[in-house]
């Protein structure tokens, strides 16, 4: 289950096609054992309107709706490591449990991103006096490290909002602007 998890976030996050030989080499699996897996993945992810597109010679990549690959990339990492595993992680650089798990979250959010969004988000939540629940607080953590990793990786992030002449004047934008801006 842990394979799969990860062969879902590495597809959904990487916009280029993946060779089956990295996937083998990175999980030190069988071609078999991978293969197996994918085809389980592969239905997993039809449930959720992603396609697998299987390209010979060139790769595996994901197809669908941007906000719904983030969701799913969302529920993935927190669901394979927890929100405690994954704030430890991000505040005080504990490593996940197990080795999956550490390829889980290095995949999405190497050590040093975590750890500054983290400070990040906390100085936010001491500027604006308000605490951020743990919950609450992983997720957007994963969130940021979904639009840093697609942005990075040529993706077009959509970031259309009904409200975007709104946010700018509120007291949250620019307490997040500050942070950016530090």
């Amino acid at each position: 289950q842990e394979r799969r998890a990860f062969l879902c976030l590495n597809l959904l996050l990487t916009p280029q096609p993946i060779r089956t030989q990295e996937l083998c080499r990175t999980l030190d699996c069988s071609r078999s054992t991978i293969l197996n897996d994918l085809e389980k993945v592969e239905g997993w992810l039809a449930q959720k309107n992603i396609t697998l597109v299987k390209q010979p010679r060139v790769g595996l990549c994901c197809s669908g709706d941007e906000l719904e690959r983030r969701q799913l990339i969302l529920d993935i990492l927190t669901e394979s490591l927890g929100t405690q595993n994954l704030l430890r992680y991000a505040e005080l650089g504990t490593e996940p449990p197990d080795r999956v798990a550490l390829l889980l979250a290095g995949s999405l959010l190497p050590l040093q991103m975590a750890q500054v969004i983290f400070s990040g988000l906390k100085r936010l939540d001491n500027l604006l006096r308000r605490p951020i629940e743990d919950d609450h607080l992983a997720q957007l953590i994963v969130r940021l490290a979904i639009a840093f990793c697609r942005g990075f990786s040529g993706c077009a992030l959509n970031l259309d909002d009904p409200n975007a002449d709104y946010i700018p004047q509120t007291a949250e934008y620019a307490a997040a602007r500050l942070v950016l801006d530090e």
